[in-house]
């Protein structure tokens, strides 16, 4: 759809339409119809509706009047929050029209050319699951879009703060129930049809689609949000649908950005980006893969990791290893090629957490972060003068290492968790600290070995 900065002369600016809804500007012109601006003038000022009309040329053209027709019955029967409402169908002066939910906001399509910078990783993952839950909706109810790509998604925010997904144009939407809408055949083998950027290989051959051409165009939308480009660009149209059809897209990290993502990340593109159908995910299995490449709980993720257990115990003793819980790590973990769905942020592993509590840029704090990981000890870092928040307290975090800068009086925001307090500058201090409540303390300028094996003993005896 495109946008209008200035509303050229249009017959149906400042009419009333069916007694109820005063158009009041032009939000833009697609293909075969114009978006309005109204409002409702039952429900009183502010009230806003988007009115989509068929454009006059096309009032007598079966084929657009039946696809008019297709995009209304498709936002009727996919009630979803993520999907834009419908209110109305009518004819105005020959003219048909249907009133929509009026969204504010802006495309993901200029969201993600927005200065053209990566945008950040959790921010993708929410606004693409957001699309998943979408297409899993509008798939239950027999409902291909065919056209998605990211002009035909809305974002839309609450106060700046939450961003909700609204998709647009179900123009070219088909029926995998078509009794269930019309008995007209709504699919014509051999017309290409869709946008060829995100246009899977069935669309590019003009075969009948299903359910997997939307899982294909979420695969390259999401491909162009991670790399900043699509996966195929070329020179002319038909060089564009042979790429779709026979050529593998590039790697993440060899285009654009090169940003550097998982291998479980990279695999969800490209199973997405399958050249058959058949083998791509459905909607609903690609959002549970999806969350578990974004919380590091796929396949991939898993298998990394129990490579890097038996590396990292190879080089530790009988004890270290019992500590570290690596030798009784569960085995289905290790080498289960297809695990069952894990719930995102959910732990995986059993290696004790600690909470390393100083200033990022002291190279002795870091010189221990480095010993704690290698002692097999998942370690995050809180640089800041104020105390953790409450949630990196209890059962999730087993040690606290308080820097001896933060000051005495912060070890009782670190209770009932065990405190080893590092960088003490004379022995003569250690009364203060024990009477603080530190379970241990090490001296400035301490081996950083010794402050492991503290922190070790400490976990074990759990004080």
């Amino acid at each position: 759809m495109t946008d209008f900065t200035d509303q050229e002369a249009d017959p149906l600016l400042g009419q009333r339409i069916a007694q109820k809804y005063l158009i009041t500007g032009l939000l833009g012109q697609g293909g075969m119809g114009r978006v309005y601006l109204a409002e409702h003038q039952g429900l009183g000022p502010g009230a806003l509706v988007a009115l989509k009309f068929l454009l006059s040329e096309y009032a007598n053209v079966a084929s657009l009047q039946e696809r008019f027709k297709r995009e209304a019955a498709a936002l009727a029967l996919v009630r979803h929050p993520g999907v834009v409402s419908i209110f109305d169908v009518g004819v105005h002066e020959g003219q048909a029209y249907m009133a929509m939910e009026y969204v504010p906001g802006i495309s993901l399509d200029d969201l993600l050319g927005l200065d053209h910078l990566p945008m950040p990783l959790h921010r993708i993952g929410d606004l693409y699951m957001q699309l998943l839950d979408v297409l899993v909706a509008a798939h239950s109810k027999g409902v291909v879009h065919r056209d998605l790509k990211p002009d035909n998604v809305r974002i839309t925010g609450v106060d700046g703060q939450l961003e909700y997904v609204k998709v647009l144009d179900f123009g070219l939407a088909a029926f995998t129930h078509p009794e269930r809408v019309f008995d007209a055949k709504l699919t014509e083998v051999g017309i290409v049809q869709g946008t060829p950027t995100y246009m899977s290989p069935e669309q590019c051959r003009g075969l009948a689609v299903g359910i997997e051409t939307d899982v294909y165009a979420w695969g390259a939308m999401l491909f162009y949000a991670l790399a900043g480009v699509p996966p195929f660009v070329a020179n002319d149209m038909a060089a564009l649908l042979t790429n779709h059809m026979f050529v593998e897209p590039p790697f993440i990290a060899d285009v654009g950005f090169k940003r550097a993502v998982s291998a479980g990340l990279e695999r969800v593109v490209r199973d997405a980006l399958s050249k058959r159908a058949e083998q791509r995910p459905t909607a609903a299995q690609m959002r549970d893969r999806f969350a578990a490449a974004l919380a590091g709980t796929d396949p991939d993720a898993l298998r990394q990791r129990s490579a890097d257990d038996r590396q990292l115990a190879a080089g530790l003793s009988r004890d270290d290893r019992a500590l570290t819980g690596i030798a009784s790590r569960p085995e289905g973990l290790r080498t289960s090629p297809s695990p069952e769905p894990i719930a995102a942020g959910a732990e995986v592993t059993d290696y004790p957490r600690v909470l390393l509590w100083g200033d990022a840029d002291d190279p002795s704090l870091a010189a221990l972060q480095t010993g704690l990981s290698v002692a097999g000890m998942r370690v995050t870092m809180w640089n800041k003068p104020e105390p953790p928040p409450a949630e990196l307290h209890g059962d999730k975090i087993r040690l606290v290492v308080l820097a001896a800068s933060r000051g005495t009086a912060l070890v009782a925001e670190c209770q009932p968790v065990p405190v080893l307090v590092v960088g003490v500058s004379h022995a003569s201090e250690t009364a203060t600290w024990v009477q603080a409540g530190a379970g241990d303390l090490v001296l400035q300028g301490g081996d950083p070995d010794t402050a492991v094996r503290k922190a070790r003993r400490m976990i074990q005896r759990g004080r």
